[in-house]
């Protein structure tokens, strides 16, 4: 799938949104060590008279740490959503011992939840995707690049899926980046180097709880997205089977001629 760009309202929602928090996140954190309370409300009072200038510094900047937080892996607050949700005793061992896209889940969804016919085509199809020991996010990409070539509906709602989840990624990675330079604020407090600042308590339990809530949430919001996708495959089956036939028929030619 192709990287959203700034220009592009999954570019907005992705990457700048995040990298924008972070960056107000740095700048707060740097001008109080920096320049102290009284200072800071002076300096930032004083830039953001000027939007031009904010604008010039704060857009580029926000993306780049945007695309910085985009290259955290997507696994991680999967695997730790998991993790929390086993704390809370939320678990159930069908979704919550597999990887992403989560075939084998797949599988039991299909099976207790959804018509026969629903069934019979993920066995044909998606069934022998599935990898012990590795995830199979390449047959995941594959399906979503047949479905934007046949249907630009579909391709939207399965890039609005993605764009949430890895909204919510970047958003992890730039909660927990915020509530350690809150946590580093609060040693310097402790350690009397400037004058304490109560609201840093606030701002932290905020942050702690925001993380806490993607936790609860992350795992479900990635299950959905790869339901998307398979909701799509089914919705263009006849497509999908001879796309995919097609695509294993050459790959055993492929390996006899080899």
């Amino acid at each position: 799938m192709e990287v959203p760009s700034v220009g592009q309202s999954r570019g907005v929602f992705e990457i700048f949104v995040p990298g924008l928090f972070l960056f107000v996140n740095l700048t707060v954190f740097l001008c109080l060590l920096l320049f102290g309370d009284e200072q800071l409300r002076k300096l930032i009072a004083g830039k953001t008279s000027n939007i031009g200038l904010t604008l010039v510094v704060a857009i580029p900047f926000a993306y780049l740490l945007g695309m910085i937080l985009r290259l955290g892996k997507a696994d991680i607050p999967d695997q730790l959503s998991v993790g929390w949700l086993r704390l809370r005793r939320e678990n159930r061992k069908a979704w919550s011992s597999g990887r992403f896209p989560y075939i084998g889940w797949l599988g039991t969804v299909c099976h207790d939840y959804l018509p026969p016919t629903v069934y019979e085509f993920y066995k044909e199809t998606w069934k022998g995707q599935k990898r012990k020991r590795k995830a199979n996010k390449q047959f995941l990409n594959f399906c979503k690049v047949l479905l934007s070539s046949v249907d630009s509906n579909v391709s939207a709602q399965i890039k609005m899926a993605e764009a949430q989840s890895r909204y919510i990624a970047e958003m992890f990675y730039a909660l927990v980046i915020s509530i350690g330079l809150v946590l580093v604020s609060l040693v310097v407090d402790l350690c009397g180097l400037r004058t304490a600042y109560p609201y840093l308590i606030l701002v932290f339990l905020i942050y702690l709880v925001a993380i806490l809530v993607i936790l609860g949430s992350y795992r479900q919001l990635r299950i959905k997205e790869v339901e998307t996708v398979l909701s799509a495959t089914f919705c263009h089956r006849d497509f999908f089977r001879k796309s995919l036939l097609l695509e294993m028929k050459t790959s055993e030619s492929e390996s006899h001629s080899a």
